[in-house]
């Protein structure tokens, strides 16, 4: 019985491994996908490259080309990807200066949630304003959280979609706060991306496999333990 569980993990190990690499590459692949799309009134993403360190966004704006990286992290299920930053000044009172270079990072964000079965939820849409909102209501707490090298989480409903904040401490009265946005591909309302991958045939093919593999596996575990009892009679 030992062999045939272990025969079994054998055979069910590479099926979990192939569906965590079919989820990012897939994942990837949407996002590539992203192709002269307006985000601004004159403001046009003409296309977007993944490589192993950066999510690279050509973006029009106001007629003039630029190409703009935003440094991401793959961790299991989890896209974090991040570009802004804000800082905060400590004196009498906390001063919040405005966000810097976050533009690009959210245009990916709100495009991955417009097309995730997400409903929309004004207190977890993670822009510019609810970044702000949600500092200028911190607590006494929350900011000696932040003023020590802390992280602060958010996720919407269901899990799909969160927003951290990392804070740096640069001196004794004023914190960097970095801005990363997460994506967990396990979460409750996913990315909508079959019909990317159908339209090139993969999901019927690796669905295909993983159900004959399956029942190749269930096929020989049955088999096993009947020729174990028969010996047994025997």
């Amino acid at each position: 019985m030992k062999r045939i569980l272990l025969l079994l993990l054998m055979m069910l190990l590479p099926i979990s491994v192939m569906a965590k690499e079919d989820d990012r590459s897939s994942l990837f692949q949407l996002i590539e996908s992203i192709q002269n799309v307006y985000v601004d009134e004159n403001i046009k993403i003409l296309s977007v490259e993944v490589d192993s360190n950066n999510i690279k966004m050509e973006i029009e704006e106001d007629n003039v080309v630029n190409t703009h990286l935003i440094p991401y992290t793959f961790d299991d299920q989890t896209l974090s990807f991040q570009s802004g930053y804000l800082t905060i000044q400590k004196g009498d009172s906390v001063s919040i200066e405005d966000i810097k270079d976050n533009s690009y990072a959210f245009y990916l964000y709100s495009i991955l949630e417009s097309k995730s079965s997400s409903i929309y939820e004004e207190d977890n849409y993670y822009n510019e304003s609810l970044i702000l909102k949600k500092l200028n209501s911190y607590s006494i707490e929350e900011w000696n959280e932040l003023w020590s090298d802390g992280v602060i989480e958010y996720h919407n409903i269901g899990k799909t979609f969160g927003l951290v904040f990392k804070s740096k401490v640069l001196s004794d009265s004023s914190i960097r706060i970095s801005i990363v946005y997460e994506y967990f591909l396990d979460g409750d309302n996913s990315v909508l991306m079959n019909s990317l991958v159908d339209s090139k045939g993969l999901t019927g093919e690796y669905h295909s496999f993983i159900t004959i593999l399956l029942l190749v596996v269930l096929g020989m575990a049955v088999y096993s333990c009947i020729g174990v009892k028969v010996r047994r009679k025997s």
